[in-house]
């Protein structure tokens, strides 16, 4: 993950000797909001952010791509985040955008319904995913934390797109 710098420490036992603690790291991740829920990715994994552009419809692919976007010289698949999760789709917007990551071994656009922030957090500060009650397959998911009074889960990308190659096959197609 994003890490910004390692916070080292160590305790006391009693007898005046060191215990060894974990080292607890700060990291970085970029916030969007999909489906009335707060997901972050590792800002490591993200190479920037782009206004929702013209899509060229690729046949014969997967449901949840929605084609390629040219950026720069550079076909980027697109990848619609709610399709592949399981939630409903919804119609893009001034909001929705698309964030460029290195996922699965591939780079790919991801749309979501809005980029919210850049987050620092401490690692100590990320909690296990509960088994129950997400509306995400909580494999994908890394971690949860508490920011500003909001609940983000940290999306494991190479988990969630470990099906995407460049060639944009998967058994499901439209």
């Amino acid at each position: 993950m994003g890490a910004e710098s390692e916070i080292k420490t160590t305790g006391q036992n009693p007898d005046g000797g060191e215990i060894p603690v974990r080292a607890i790291e700060r990291l970085k991740f970029i916030t969007f909001f999909l489906n009335g829920e707060y997901y972050a990715v590792d800002i490591k994994k993200v190479f920037e952010i782009v206004i929702m552009p013209e899509i060229t419809l690729v046949p014969n692919t997967p449901f949840y791509i929605m084609g390629v976007i040219n950026l720069r010289g550079n076909i980027i698949q697109i990848i619609d985040m709610r399709l592949k999760l399981a939630m409903p789709f919804k119609k893009y917007d001034e909001k929705t955008c698309i964030i460029i990551v290195k996922a699965g071994g591939a780079t790919v656009g991801i749309v979501v319904d809005r980029v919210m922030e850049v987050i620092s957090e401490l690692s100590d500060r990320i909690e296990e995913t509960p088994a129950l009650g997400l509306k995400v397959d909580t494999i994908y998911i890394d971690g949860i934390v508490k920011n500003s009074g909001k609940t983000i889960f940290i999306l494991n990308f190479d988990r969630v797109f470990r099906d995407v190659e460049h060639s944009g096959q998967a058994n499901v197609t439209r």
